[in-house]
């Protein structure tokens, strides 16, 4: 019988505000500076999807969202090699469509950049073709 391994959930939002969505760049990433959703990890005691993505999105961008239905799931590894604090972290990502209530963007210390991306400029944003790469592609392909 195989060993059990244990996987990290992380959450994460496609904002939708006005036909574009929320991209930002964790200049902490190996990989050309990785571009990804608002969001993340659940913390010790949480067990509520929809109240760890609201806690993480105002945490790392200020804003106000509602949570709608899961969109995607995906999965990443971090290298054993990394020097990012999630290194050898196996972690499935669930990915909720939100919809931007209020607030302007005011970024942690996490990320470094933003971008409001539509269906026309989305791939000029993204430097490989990644999983969340594949997910946003099809979010705007469905819309």
């Amino acid at each position: 019988m195989n060993q059990d391994v244990l996987y990290y959930v992380s959450l994460k939002g496609l904002i939708n505000k006005n036909g574009k969505i929320l991209l930002l760049r964790d200049p902490n990433m190996e990989y050309e500076k990785q571009i990804e959703l608002p969001g993340g990890k659940m913390q010790s005691g949480e067990t509520d999807f929809h109240k760890t993505l609201l806690r993480e999105i105002k945490e790392e961008t200020g804003l106000k969202v509602t949570i709608g239905k899961p969109f995607d799931v995906t999965f990443f590894e971090y290298l054993k090699s990394s020097k990012h604090r999630n290194r050898n972290k196996k972690i499935f990502i669930v990915v909720f469509e939100c919809f931007y209530q209020s607030g302007n963007v005011k970024l942690s210390n996490e990320h470094d950049a933003y971008w409001w991306a539509d269906k026309n400029n989305f791939e000029d944003i993204f430097t490989s073709k990644s999983n969340l790469y594949e997910i946003v592609k099809k979010y705007f392909g469905e819309k």
